[in-house]
């Protein structure tokens, strides 16, 4: 019980039921899997960078990670250290868990969950390119453009552009 309530996945006493550790393998593998499918790419976070609903241990630790992340989207300081601190694990746990879980390092995440938000601003067109690349915590505006163009396959300004003329 202790195990269990200080986050293991799973407790098996001894002597074991093999039928019984069968199932758990299979339980965990699939959260697992289920877990590397959602967040592996990034595609539903678009929606849910602000809110986030979970209740695994892994899940609790990824909400913990993206609120430290929201709070910190425009500040070019955040680093793996700050978030491993502010969520209370070590850096290296924080590295070998949001691999597991999402199949990104922790700055791969990072620079992808700012991407996803300069998009929404972007879409949203209330905000100027270098407003946009500030707000999502870019300080270079070549770097950004490069690293946009490189996760969209396009520019910023053709990426506002394409979105403008979706939206008439």
């Amino acid at each position: 019980l202790e195990g269990l309530e200080t986050g293991a996945d799973a407790y098996i006493v001894n002597p074991f039921n093999l039928d019984i550790l069968r199932r758990t393998i299979i339980n965990l593998i699939h959260t697992y899997n289920m877990l590397r499918l959602k967040y592996g790419r990034n595609d539903q976070l678009e929606q849910k960078v602000e809110e986030v609903q979970m209740s695994s241990p892994d899940d609790k630790l990824l909400e913990r990670i993206m609120t430290t992340i929201n709070k910190n989207i425009g500040n070019a300081e955040l680093s793996v250290d700050a978030i491993a601190e502010e969520v209370g694990i070590s850096r290296v746990h924080l590295h070998r868990k949001m691999k597991e879980l999402t199949g990104q390092t922790p700055h791969d995440f990072i620079r992808n969950i700012r991407l996803k938000q300069a998009a929404n601003l972007l879409a949203s067109q209330n905000m100027n390119i270098t407003e946009v690349m500030y707000a999502c915590g870019f300080n270079n505006s070549a770097s950004f453009s490069t690293i946009f163009k490189k996760f969209y396959g396009m520019s910023p300004r053709e990426y506002m552009n394409e979105q403008k003329e979706k939206s008439l």
